[in-house]
């Protein structure tokens, strides 16, 4: 939503009445409707260094009755601890797909170029990062996993990688363990993967070709 030329997000009630309005773009609401995920506006980096555009103020996670804010990382924070931080330097950067686990206090974004890339010519670039709640336990999950998704209980994030030739692999990445692997090939490419609502299954579409 834009009013007077500036974005903002809306909290809607389900007959339609605006609950809460932000001043500023967010994605994410916690289960327990407390908390809200905030992204901030792109970085840029060139050969002389980092130079802001817009804001610079990091994912943020917000008390939706106080407005009290507390940053969790910035794109600083996760280039250093990226394991090859030259793939991310030098492109336009931004956060999204910012999602609270359902039931454990957690919350994942992603940092990536995916909405700017084709514009500049740039290599495609995603990695998820993750943290506790409280702003702690910020961590490097791994890089190039497209829709991700929290399982509902545990600490494990599913996605879908999509591969040179132009399949799919579903991957799991496991944060209590440290271990990720890739769970199943797609042929068809991959999609918008889902778990059952019991967290045994996660449903794969295949194509008839």
């Amino acid at each position: 939503t834009v009013e007077d030329g500036e974005d903002v997000t809306q909290l809607v009630n389900l007959d339609g009445t605006v609950a809460k309005t932000f001043p500023f773009m967010l994605s994410g609401l916690s289960m327990d409707g407390r908390l809200v995920c905030r992204h901030h506006h792109s970085k840029i980096y060139d050969d002389d260094g980092p130079s802001v555009q817009g804001r610079d103020e990091g994912v943020a996670l917000i008390e939706i009755d106080t407005g009290e804010a507390t940053r969790v990382s910035s794109i600083d924070e996760m280039i250093s601890m990226h394991p090859d931080p030259d793939l991310y330097r030098q492109y336009h950067l931004n956060m999204k797909m910012e999602i609270f686990h359902p039931t454990r206090p957690w919350v994942f974004w992603s940092l990536t170029n995916g909405e700017v890339a084709p514009f500049f010519d740039e290599p495609k670039v995603k990695a998820i990062f993750a943290c506790k709640l409280d702003g702690t336990g910020l961590r490097y999950v791994g890089d190039y996993g497209n829709h991700p998704i929290w399982h509902h209980t545990d600490l494990k994030i599913l996605c879908n990688q999509r591969m040179t030739d132009g399949r799919g692999l579903y991957w799991v990445y496991d944060l209590e363990t440290g271990d990720n692997y890739g769970s199943y090939e797609n042929p068809c490419g991959g999609g918008h993967p889902s778990f059952s609502p019991d967290g045994k299954y996660y449903d794969n579409d295949v194509s008839a070709d």
